[in-house]
């Protein structure tokens, strides 16, 4: 009984993040509110996060905060070195690293139409 309620918790918290970083997608419009839409959208990834960490039977927690920590880095690094100006060239390079992390996150077997667009 405790697993699924767990699991409809979770689906909960997912819901409530999707909506709260659709508005904040929508705050990000505007030059006078871009910024509290910012902060939304990270507290609903964050959010959305952490809650998978809540599900039963999950499993490499481990390979999963090792992962978040190096490419919260690479992140980090990536943004502090490019200008404001600069911010289209970088999309692209993150772009592709997140492509490359979805592939890799993929059950073994199944294919990525990413992969065959060029």
């Amino acid at each position: 009984m405790l697993y699924i309620a767990m699991e409809y918790f979770v689906e909960l918290i997912y819901f409530l993040t999707a909506l709260l970083f659709i508005l904040g997608l929508k705050r990000m419009s505007s030059p006078n509110t871009a910024r509290s839409g910012v902060i939304w959208a990270g507290v609903a990834m964050v959010a959305a996060t952490l809650a998978t960490f809540l599900l039963p039977n999950m499993h490499n927690q481990l390979l999963m905060l090792v992962a978040i920590v190096i490419g919260t880095v690479v992140a980090w690094i990536a943004a502090k070195r490019v200008q404001m100006t600069d911010m289209p060239q970088m999309v692209g390079p993150l772009r592709r690293w997140s492509f490359c992390a979805e592939s890799l996150a993929r059950p073994r077997g199944s294919s990525c139409w990413l992969f065959w667009v060029r």
